[in-house]
Order: structure tokens, then C-alpha cells, then sequence
């Protein structure tokens, strides 16, 4: 029989209580789990930028103890978030950025693990957490847990970089005469094509063309989030670009010469379609300098056929010239040549009498006012007190027309003579 029956009693409830708390005592408190990024949406667009609010799903998992808040990044910026709070707005991103959205929670341990990463396209449409639903009367329920412990660290590859060079470069203005890209020079992640319209064989004048210049991203390179008509091409009237996109349209408005005007060969334009006699209604653009050195007309004295002296005859009378002459200005008139952006042009040719009366009036300093070219001081490249060829013989078989230029006098030359020799083309 024991003689302190309610001593007993008491000691065993402070045993039960010594027990009780050593064991809660070994319950050790850690940082909580991740929280899920439930929703995320967007504002409507505002001078190309737009606000952006987060939604949390915050853990289950917190050691036991209490969330006291919450931290959000989203592109760089980020919010915090008060104890049980869960969700935040962020201002200010450029819309079609590409966006990671990410959280964590925190309790008095500290900021517990990242949760997986969302990827958004600011302006897009609401993104919500996938919902996984369980199929009916199934016998077995599988608890899926989207968060990772932090030996479960989900590495995600980078996000591509944003092309952000405005300039395209490579793109030959459509100058009269020359033939239309297909391509421009590849840019930093991004290589490009071009198409014409219209679409010539080679560009005329007077005539407005677009490119539609169209950009391919490389590898790790993105145009989502680049802004409307960000890109620029040199020449162009107008170049415009949508949204998020690398489809560029460049206008070119037609070109227009005027008399001593620079041609598209760098040489000098001289007669242009309103000029009188110019039936064919062309631009004419002599050669930036002389041929050099002095040329004959011909090697032989016979007639190389009926030339003619108007405006337009010129280029006929130089292949007359060059089919029957072996040296000359006019062999080499046929053969001169010019290359520019990898176009070769050998459409040159000897001017007839009046294309060459029209070159003198360009070549003079002060212009005279009427159609005679008179005597007066000359432009720089032009040989003072010396005579030029033309394409058109005279009507003696051993002579041809020629022209000084310092006088504007016009005369017959032998034509072993040897002369200067301005060639000239015309072109649309």
C-alpha cells in the first residue's frame, strides 16, 4: 500500500511535463518552402509601357512557424509584401518585354526558396498556375508538389537577348541606274532579306520604291520587345516596324536630277528629260573626268557610216565608231566602265554634236543664257583651251565634229587628231 498516493501522482505529471517540453525542444525551425506565382496580368498599354500585378499562392510548408512577408522579381524590379499579404502591382515595363517572374517567402528564419520561375510577355494575356485535376472515381490520388526543395534547384536557360541596334546598314539608296538589293549587311543577332516594290531589273528615276526589310533573330537573340518603328535605314522617306517585329518598311521617294546635278556615277548630269531636243525624254550623266590621255577619233580616215548630231544619236554613232575603228575614242569610249556597289556599268559613249553642245553649257562656271555655248571660264576637270570629240563625223569623210569648250566653238577635226574625250550615258 503506498503512503503518498497523490505525491506519486505528482511526480509523475512533472515527469510527463519534462518529457513534453524536451521533445517540442528538438522541433527545429527552418526557412519555409516556396510560394507559388499563381496569376500575373498586365494593364492596358500607356505610352508603350504597362503595369503589371503578381498573385501568390503562398506555402504550406512553413517549419511551423508564421510567414511574416513575401518578396516578388519581376525583369529587375521587385515588391515586398507584409506578412500574410499576396499580391503586389510593379510599374513600368516597356510592353512585349520578356519577363521571369519569381517569389519567396519569409519567417523568423529568414527568405526560404525561390519558386519556379514564370515567363511573361508584358502585355500579354493573364497567366494563371496551371490547375492539374484528378480523374473521376480514381483509386489512386497523387499529391503533386510544384515546389522544389533547394536541392531541387530548377536552373532555367537565359533569356535571349533584346536586339537593340536602331541602324540597318548595308541598304544602296535606288539611284537611277542601279540594280536593288536583296540583301543588307547582318546586324548584331540578326541576319536580313529584302524585297522590292516595284521590283526592277535597275531603278529609274522619278519613281517611288519600298524595301520590306525583313530581320531573322539568331541564336539567343529575340525581337519580342522591341518597340514600334524602332529601326531606321539611311535615305529612307519613312521607315516603320510593328511592334515586336522585324518586318521594316523603308519608302524611298523617286529621284529627281536637276542640270549639274551629281549623277548616280558620280559624274555630272548634263541634259535632263525636259531638255529641248531630248525627244526620248532621258537623263544624260557625263563621266566624272576625262579619258586620258588625248585620244584620235579613229584609226582610219573612211566613214564609219551615218551618224547623227541630235540629242539621242550618241550612242549609236559610238557603236558605228567602234565597229569599224580599232583605236580611237570611240573603242575606248565602249570600252570604259564603272563599277559601284558590285554593279558594273559599260553603257558609256561618245557624245554626239548636240549631247556635246549641252556638256559645254554644263561645263562653263557662269551658264550662258541661251542654247549657244560662248566663250567663258570652266569648271574644275574640264582642259581649258583644248577641243573635245564628239561621236558625229562631218560630212568629209576624214574629219569629225569636235568642240572647245573654253570658246564653244565648233569645228571639223582630222580625225587622227588627238583630242579630249569626255564619254557620257544616259539612263531613266
Amino acid at each position: 500500500m503506498n503512503k503518498f498516493p497523490q505525491l506519486s501522482l505528482s511526480f509523475a505529471l512533472v515527469l510527463s511535463v519534462v518529457i513534453t517540453s524536451s521533445a517540442q525542444a528538438k522541433v527545429k525551425v527552418s526557412k519555409p518552402a516556396a510560394p507559388t506565382v499563381a496569376q500575373v496580368s498586365s494593364t492596358s498599354v500607356s505610352n508603350g509601357k504597362v503595369n503589371i500585378t503578381i498573385t501568390l499562392e503562398l506555402p504550406t510548408n512553413s517549419s511551423g512557424a508564421k510567414i511574416t512577408g513575401s518578396k516578388i522579381t519581376v525583369g529587375g524590379k521587385f515588391c515586398l509584401l507584409k506578412n500574410a499579404k499576396t499580391s503586389c502591382t510593379i510599374k513600368g515595363f516597356k510592353n512585349g518585354a520578356i519577363l521571369k517572374v519569381r517569389s519567396q517567402s519569409k519567417n523568423i528564419k529568414g527568405y526560404g526558396a525561390q519558386s519556379i520561375a514564370v515567363r511573361y510577355v508584358a502585355g500579354s494575356s493573364t497567366y494563371r498556375v496551371p490547375v492539374v485535376t484528378r480523374l473521376p472515381q480514381s483509386p489512386i490520388v497523387l499529391q503533386i508538389d510544384p515546389t522544389p526543395t533547394p536541392s531541387e534547384e530548377v536552373v532555367l536557360p537565359a533569356d535571349p537577348t533584346l536586339i537593340n541596334t536602331a541602324a540597318i546598314s548595308g541598304l544602296s539608296v535606288p539611284k537611277p541606274g542601279n540594280v536593288p538589293d536583296t540583301s543588307v549587311t547582318p546586324g548584331t543577332g540578326y541576319t536580313a532579306s529584302v524585297s522590292w516594290s516595284p521590283n526592277p531589273a535597275a531603278f529609274v528615276s522619278n519613281t517611288s520604291y519600298t524595301a520590306t526589310i525583313t530581320l531573322t533573330a539568331a541564336t539567343d537573340y529575340t525581337l519580342t520587345g522591341v518597340a514600334a518603328d524602332f529601326f531606321t535605314v539611311a535615305g529612307s522617306s519613312s521607315d516603320t516596324n510593328p511592334v515586336n517585329s522585324g518586318v521594316v518598311t523603308a519608302v524611298f521617294p523617286g529621284v529627281v536630277y536637276a542640270i549639274n546635278d551629281v549623277g548616280p556615277l558620280g559624274g555630272l548630269i548634263f541634259i535632263i528629260p525636259a531638255t529641248t531636243g531630248n525627244t526620248a525624254g532621258k537623263y544624260y550623266e557625263a563621266a566624272a573626268a576625262d579619258l586620258s590621255p588625248t585620244k584620235t577619233w579613229c584609226n582610219i580616215s573612211t566613214t564609219v557610216g551615218t551618224t547623227g548630231s541630235a540629242i539621242g544619236t550618241g550612242k549609236a554613232n559610238t557603236d558605228l565608231i567602234a565597229a569599224a575603228c580599232t583605236s580611237g575614242a570611240g573603242q575606248d569610249a565602249v570600252d570604259y566602265s564603272v563599277t559601284l556597289d558590285s554593279a558594273t556599268y559599260a553603257d558609256w559613249f561618245l557624245p554626239s554634236q548636240d549631247e556635246l553642245n549641252e556638256l559645254c553649257l554644263a561645263a562653263k562656271v557662269t551658264r550662258p543664257g541661251t542654247s549657244t555655248c560662248g566663250s567663258g571660264s570652266l569648271k574644275s576637270g574640264f582642259v581649258v583651251d583644248e577641243y573635245y570629240w564628239s561621236s558625229t563625223e562631218s560630212s568629209t569623210t576624214s574629219f569629225a565634229r569636235y568642240q572647245h569648250f573654253s570658246q564653244g566653238l565648233k569645228g571639223n577635226g582630222d580625225k587622227t587628231t588627238a583630242n579630249n574625250v569626255r564619254v557620257v550615258r544616259s539612263f531613266s
